[in-house]
């Protein structure tokens, strides 16, 4: 099994929000590329479109990264401002989180139409099926404010629980999630019924994985700046 995924995202001044979803997922028979992007303007409901196959890899060069989608009408150039950590969550490369660029400036074309901001950019990589994690929740986000980004995984249950901060290309210590206001719900429900919903062959996967429930939003910190952050909680085990 192996699951390779690229997210970017975008927050403009006036919090127009675009998330960028680029994977590959691995599992027997099943062999499947898609790429997906969330749209987020305040006063309408946010939408996820998806599209199967086309490129999943961007291209970088130094402190640029380039990705298009020409069936999802957009492409976006990231230029690193501030690099992240990589870190080995499971050993041996079993599931690898490398949050690449903390911070960048972002243009994005969608649809014609041009927007720029400030965004974040990772890889999740693992060959262990995320049905079979120890986890019963997982907490994700980060945050820019206009002289710093921090970014954190919090992972709770199983007997196995942890957390990783990082406010540059090293882990930190000592750190809490931010105390944050709720701006706008971007997305919320079972994976199976929302960002997964038409990928073929999602019969095959585990009622585990297709039951987690994952709710995102985009908020304010105390300081003015916007974050982007989820929850997500597997279902129980039988």
């Amino acid at each position: 099994m192996l699951l390779r995924k690229h997210y970017f995202d975008l927050v403009t001044a006036d919090d127009r929000v675009r998330i960028v979803y680029a994977a590959e997922l691995s599992l027997g028979p099943l062999e499947v590329r898609y790429v997906a992007v969330l749209r987020a303007d305040p006063g309408a409901p946010a939408k996820t479109e998806t599209a199967l196959g086309g490129a999943t890899e961007p291209e970088r060069s130094g402190d640029v990264m380039t990705f298009a989608s020409p069936a999802l009408g957009m492409d976006c150039t990231l230029r690193r401002t501030m690099p992240g950590p990589r870190v080995e969550i499971l050993p041996d490369g079993a599931l690898s989180w490398d949050c690449h660029t903390l911070r960048a400036e972002v243009t994005l074309r969608d649809r014609g139409e041009t927007l720029s901001g400030v965004g974040y950019a990772e890889t999740l990589e693992t060959t262990v099926a995320p049905w079979d994690y120890p986890w019963d929740e997982l907490r994700w986000g980060r945050l820019h404010e206009d002289d710093s980004s921090v970014v954190w995984t919090v992972l709770e249950g199983g007997g196995a629980s942890r957390a990783y901060f990082a406010r540059g290309p090293e882990l930190t210590t000592g750190e809490s999630i931010p105390d944050l206001g709720e701006v706008a719900l971007l997305r919320s429900g079972r994976i199976g019924d929302t960002v997964l919903s038409l990928i073929p062959g999602l019969e095959r996967l585990p009622g585990r994985i297709l039951g987690l429930s994952e709710t995102k939003q985009l908020s304010t910190s105390r300081a003015g700046g916007r974050a982007i952050h989820e929850t997500v909680r597997w279902p129980a085990r039988a």
